[in-house]
């Protein structure tokens, strides 16, 4: 067995009190909360904001709205395929810290 330093095993616990939480929102909340609200929102208020400084009529006429409804749908998917990987992520870190 490698030795570790104490900082890296530290970090590992915490780290597993971290992954423990998240596990105990349940699947379905925690894709909510981090993929969709969090990735989503944050990527579809940066990416908006570039867009409108870009521009310089922004959201003038029916088609660029459209387009934002589009955006959002975009990156609400998005969010909830990040959501998805980083639970399977976190439902695998602690299983196997359960097994240890």
């Amino acid at each position: 067995m490698r030795k570790t330093s104490q900082f890296f095993e530290r970090y590992r616990q915490s780290q597993k009190k971290v992954w423990e939480y998240f596990y105990q929102l349940g699947k379905k909340r925690f894709i909510l909360l981090y993929g969709i609200l969090f990735w989503g929102g944050i990527m579809f208020a940066a990416m908006t904001f570039l867009e409108i400084r870009r521009d310089h009529n922004p959201l003038s006429g029916i088609w660029n709205i459209a387009w934002l409804g589009v955006q959002f749908c975009l990156y609400c998917i998005g969010g909830y395929i990040f959501g998805l990987l980083m639970w399977r992520h976190i439902e695998h870190e602690v299983l196997s810290s359960r097994k240890r």
